[in-house]
């Protein structure tokens, strides 16, 4: 039995030990007339181009088309990666690009990206059209909150037009954030319309309040996220906590793809424990994090906690430390552009945040590197974490936790051994979804999962009584990889 979804092995004539796959588009062990395709960049045997069932071009290599033409709509660069969801658009694209597939990179310049970042962008993908987008234009016609069109500016919706006309035209659209999800509705029935969501945006505002800050960047309702989750086949949530909550908003299929972080194959490296400093030697301490308000506010709640600690040092690096006055045992790196540069110059790594949603890059990114992490549970959300010093209830909670590690002992090597078991638990589970994201015959099958009838005279939903949780968690299951 197959497993259907992102989550499983996806069959085909040409995947050892699997039967036919009949959703690539030229059938199994059909020959037809191709044309010699290679995306810019990818080497190896070139890419055949076939006609489709529906006459339109279509990608793959060898006789079995297997390439796909992507079109990636985001208002964030992709590089540098100095921030979490640049990070993560980056290795969603690595993927999708080690596997052979096209990338087109449809970049609203919202975020101003400098003429290096725009070079390395080019220099990775194989083309980058460039949208203007003026923040002015930006409107929130929901009183405090957005609509979900509200950052549609109108010289995004003609760049949507002008690539939905292409000839050929494009067999994936992969749009960043639900605030573009407009971008859809301009592509036909035959174009898979996929949302990597991010974070949650229903409620994100209240949220937000509760923790005393002021919502800088998109939020809407639950309704309006609903209708643009709607525009897609298939909406990819960082965690497993939030794909419960957007099933709940929408008709498409929701799969949790976490953080790919790794080598640029997909692959996850096994993280090697790192030399502790000497006896006698600082401790040094990294923090890493963009200018947000709930970086800031949790970096400053560490380091007011943390205080002057005999043996240590904090590192901080990325825009949240801007604004931090000089003081002894704090070092200010500010913007990275590799993040290489401050995990190879730590010996542990915080992550006091608090509140927010969404998964915690940067948390994923140290452990990758085979770095020592210590931070709350909200910077572990959606990691199988096992351990105490990776649930800490707040920031104070975390300086704690870091002052024990600089004190030394034991605990120095069980946060590192427990780091990196997390890491491997991990990478295992994001390796296959995402292997399977970048397969034409898993989007296929994701985009038209199996019914489900379920015929029962037991109000489950009451949940009072033992058939009742049974059913409902029979029912749970099955709506993440069924309709």
């Amino acid at each position: 039995m197959v497993r259907l979804g992102l989550h499983g092995a996806i069959p085909s004539p040409f995947h050892k030990g699997w039967g036919p796959d009949p959703f690539w588009p030229c059938g199994a062990g059909r020959v037809r007339r191709v044309r010699i395709y290679r995306p810019k960049g990818v080497s190896g045997p070139a890419v055949g181009i076939c006609p489709g069932r529906d006459g339109g071009a279509r990608a793959g290599t060898g006789i079995v088309p297997g390439a796909m033409r992507v079109l990636v709509v985001s208002p964030t660069p992709t590089h540098p990666q100095d921030a979490g969801n640049r990070a993560r658009i980056h290795a969603l694209l690595r993927g999708l690009k080690a596997a052979g597939h096209a990338v087109h990179l449809c970049l609203l310049l919202r975020e101003g990206p400098s003429p290096a970042a725009l070079a390395a962008m080019r220099a990775d993908w194989d083309e980058v059209i460039e949208v203007p987008h003026d923040r002015a234009k930006e409107r929130r016609s929901l009183g405090d909150l957005n609509a979900v069109d509200d950052w549609v500016v109108p010289e995004a919706e003609a760049a949507f037009a002008a690539l939905a006309a292409r000839r050929p035209g494009f067999d994936l659209v992969l749009v960043e954030y639900v605030f573009l999800s407009r971008a859809l509705e301009h592509f036909g029935p035959g174009v898979r319309k996929v949302i990597d969501t991010h974070d949650v945006f229903g409620g994100r505002a209240e949220a937000l309040t509760a923790l005393g800050l002021e919502d800088r960047f998109f939020a809407t309702t639950p309704e309006e996220e609903g209708r643009g989750l709607d525009r897609a086949e298939l909406v990819l949530a960082i965690q497993a906590e939030e794909a419960t909550a957007l099933r709940r908003r929408t008709r498409a299929l929701v799969l949790t793809v976490g953080h790919p972080a790794g080598a640029p194959s997909g692959t996850a490296p096994s993280p090697t424990l790192p030399r502790f400093a000497g006896e006698g030697e600082v401790v040094r301490i990294g923090y890493l994090g963009s200018v947000n308000p709930l970086n800031t506010r949790a970096l400053g709640r560490f380091l007011a906690a943390f205080g002057d600690c005999e043996g240590a040092e904090v590192v901080v690096a990325g825009g949240a430390g801007r604004d931090l006055a000089p003081r002894p045992g704090l070092r200010v790196l500010g913007p990275v552009g590799d993040p290489g540069e401050l995990y190879s110059a730590v010996d542990l790594v915080v992550n006091p945040h608090e509140g927010g949603t969404g998964l915690k890059i940067k948390t994923v990114e140290a452990l990758s590197r085979g770095r020592p992490v210590i931070g709350t549970a909200e910077a572990f959300a959606g990691l199988p974490a096992k351990a105490a010093f990776h649930a800490a209830r707040d920031a104070a909670e975390v300086a704690a936790l870091a002052r024990r590690f600089v004190a030394g002992g034991d605990f120095r090597a069980e946060v590192a051994e427990a780091s990196a078991a997390l890491f491997r638990r991990y990478a295992a589970e994001v390796q296959a979804a995402h292997a399977a994201l970048a397969r034409p015959g898993a989007l296929a099958l994701a985009a038209a999962p199996p019914r489900l009838l379920l015929v029962t005279d037991v109000p489950f939903w009451r949940e009072s009584l033992g058939n009742h949780a049974r059913i409902a968690a029979l029912a749970g299951a099955a709506s993440a990889e069924m309709d």
